[in-house]
């Protein structure tokens, strides 16, 4: 079995992913002082830390935010405040993140092949890898996430306390960013309690260590309103009590539902689909064939109901020209000069749809098979005599690992599917499914499993996922630095205050954000005082040009290059 104090092959695996992942940051050039989407947002509670050392929370933000912003205080310190220096913060959460996702499967059990291949998956995610680069705090979350669970896991494995304090310091991180950290605290709890069995210095440790992360989640929200930082109001996990179970027999939750796990499903289908193979290598010939005529049957039928309405479907991050938001006012709120989708990324959306179409059939055998095994394991006849299902189990079963992740992925997954998500809130369930996919791979693969047709089909998607994830991210940062090139210019060059420029939702939330702006339905709803002058992708009407700034896209998309107009009227 894999251990920590034997590494050397898995020692220079991890180094040659932290290599590939560096080698694909600088692919796509992070480089540049702006904030993107919003994590202006988050860079204003860093900046207030650096100039008075004290937490101030920024009303627009939704997260808890508080320990982002102080890790990404530390990498400010050197040089001073810099947006780049909070993206270089996101990247080695990012980092950590993959080599313990590597780390969980070997410690699983899972060879060397399938856990590179999960850290692959995991880099070359298109919302992990552009998202990396940035301050937002979905990847942050994420790579906390992973990284409690591989303590946990390694933890109860060995019996070790401290590995599993460790564990819960990652996960009380993890709370400190966003309030979902609450739902994984939860999984964690009912692992322990799995595994412990329910007994008299088990509960209160477990039970203990939940109260704690709602008690802290209730006494920071309740200083934040009281401080005047935030005001009241209701968040997800309330709206989810207050709705209760009935809502869920709606039709729309249910295939949003089906909707979170399409997106899954689309890039985690080569570990999927090992773990079908897996699965279902010890049935009879024909009942393989049967089962590889029903999924292909199924397949297709879900590509063409996909294909009425191929992904995206959920917004935000992932677009049909790539990546995004485009939050500038001709393309965000006009929807005029909007990259134009080519006939090669229009193959692109649907192969990942089709990837999607077998992904999330393939999760739901997944979910199927983990909700019947611990129903075997938990033996719920005998609950009243229940003390630990360990001492019925094999040794190579850890129904306690398989309780947490199923937990912590159905349980994200509804809350999502209630408050109807934007794609980045997805983020944590790749890794997880992942997870719950190796929990039934380990042990049982052997290349040969796989014959040239499939080795060569898993190939292909990867370098799919390749080829999408770094062009847009990279198109993305270029469309960004191009476009607060022109603002720097305006501000220093022309020298007009950002009073007068309607920049984008960035660039006027990070000068001019106001919890007392009144928007209005003539200019756009981000903190414009005044629209002189804009930064757009192209001609707007009553503006004249006054520069433009090219700049290099990797997809196959047409766009315009950035475009500094002036309006007709202004009076400078």
């Amino acid at each position: 079995m894999y251990r920590l104090n034997h590494w050397s092959r898995d020692h220079s695996v991890i180094c040659g992913l932290l290599l590939l992942w560096v080698l694909v940051v600088t692919l796509v050039n992070p480089s540049g002082n702006f904030p993107l989407n919003d994590d202006w947002v988050y860079g204003l509670a860093v900046r207030n830390i650096l100039q008075t050392g004290q937490f101030r929370f920024v009303s627009p933000a939704s997260a808890n935010l508080f320990t982002q912003a102080y890790w990404g205080a530390l990498f400010c310190l050197p040089l001073g405040f810099s947006f780049f220096a909070l993206r270089l913060s996101t990247l080695v959460l990012a980092g950590l993140g993959v080599i313990s996702l590597y780390s969980f499967t070997r410690e699983l059990g899972c060879t060397r092949g399938v856990s590179i291949l999960a850290g692959l998956l995991l880099i070359f995610n298109p919302m992990y890898l552009g998202l990396s680069n940035s301050f937002m705090t979905d990847v942050p979350f994420t790579a906390l996430i992973v990284i409690a669970l591989y303590f946990f896991a390694v933890a109860l494995m060995r019996n070790d306390r401290i590995l599993l304090f460790a564990c819960y310091v990652a996960a009380f991180l993890a709370l400190g960013i966003r309030q979902y950290g609450l739902i994984f605290i939860g999984a964690i709890t009912v692992g322990y309690l799995v595994k412990k069995g329910l007994r008299c210095h088990s509960v209160p440790y477990a039970l203990g260590a939940f109260a704690l992360a709602v008690g802290l989640q209730l006494t920071y929200t309740t200083w934040l309103v009281y401080s005047g930082q935030i005001i009241a109001k209701s968040d997800m996990v309330i709206q989810f009590i207050r709705k209760g179970g009935s809502s869920w027999l709606e039709p729309g939750r249910l295939h949003l539902l089906l909707t979170i796990f399409v997106y899954v499903g689309a890039f985690t289908l080569p570990l999927l689909f090992i773990y079908q193979r897996c699965t279902f290598k010890r049935v009879k010939a024909t009942g393989i064939s049967l089962y590889r005529i029903f999924i292909l049957a199924f397949t297709i039928f879900s590509a063409l109901q996909l294909g009425r309405n191929q992904l995206p479907r959920l917004g935000n991050i992932l677009t049909v020209t790539g990546m995004g938001p485009l939050t500038l006012r001709d393309t965000f709120i006009l929807s005029v000069n909007l990259p134009t989708q080519s006939l090669p990324m229009f193959l692109v959306w649907m192969m990942l749809t089709i990837c999607a179409a077998l992904g999330v059939v393939l999760i739901v055998t997944l979910i199927a098979q983990s909700s019947a095994s611990l129903i075997q394991h938990m033996n719920l006849a005998s609950f009243p005599r229940y003390r630990s299902i360990s001492a019925t189990s094999s040794a190579s079963d850890r129904p306690w690992l398989l309780a947490t992740l199923w937990v912590s992925i159905l349980a994200y997954a509804t809350l999502l599917a209630l408050a109807s998500p934007l794609d980045r809130y997805l983020l944590p369930l790749y890794p997880l499914v992942m997870m719950l996919a190796a929990y039934y791979i380990r042990d049982r693969f052997n290349s040969l499993l796989l014959g040239n047709l499939e080795r060569s089909m898993i190939l292909l998607v990867i370098c799919l996922y390749v080829y999408f994830s770094v062009g847009a991210s990279h198109d993305y940062m270029a469309w960004n630095r191009a476009r607060w090139q022109a603002l720097n210019d305006l501000t220093s060059k022309y020298n007009i205050s950002p009073a007068l420029i309607d920049g984008g939702y960035e660039f006027n939330g990070w000068h001019l954000s106001n919890i007392h702006y009144k928007p209005s339905s003539k200019k756009s709803f981000w903190w414009v005082d005044r629209d002189d002058y804009i930064v757009a992708t192209g001609p707007v009407n009553g503006y004249k040009q006054l520069a433009i700034y090219p700049f290099r896209r990797w997809l196959p998309v047409t766009s315009k290059p950035i475009t500094l107009l002036k309006k007709v009227d202004a009076k400078r």
